[in-house]
């Protein structure tokens, strides 16, 4: 099945990084912000809608991205993210 994003949605699956040897207890469990990309949008129409605005990011590209503005889910048996592109930070 191939996985197909909605206007500037971008679907990617995160990569587990290991966490070094050392022990930190905190309140809070970190989560990785870096994915790889498997589906991009077509991208979203301009304020006036004359225009379609094509993403930058492309498959296959490395990411990081803004955890709380990500949503995980799970397809195909991956743990995936769909996130908007402009909560992207970086592209590795």
């Amino acid at each position: 099945m191939e996985i197909q994003a909605y206007q500037d949605r971008i679907i990617a699956k995160i990569i587990e990084t290991q966490k070094p040897s050392t022990i930190i207890l905190t309140t809070q469990q970190e989560k990785s912000n870096k994915a790889i990309v498997l589906a991009v949008g077509e991208g979203k129409l301009s304020k006036d809608g004359s225009t379609l605005i094509k993403p930058l990011v492309n498959v296959n590209d490395v990411i990081l991205f803004e955890n709380d503005k990500a949503i995980e889910t799970t397809i195909n048996n991956n743990k995936v993210i769909i996130l908007k592109e402009e909560n992207i930070i970086a592209i590795l």
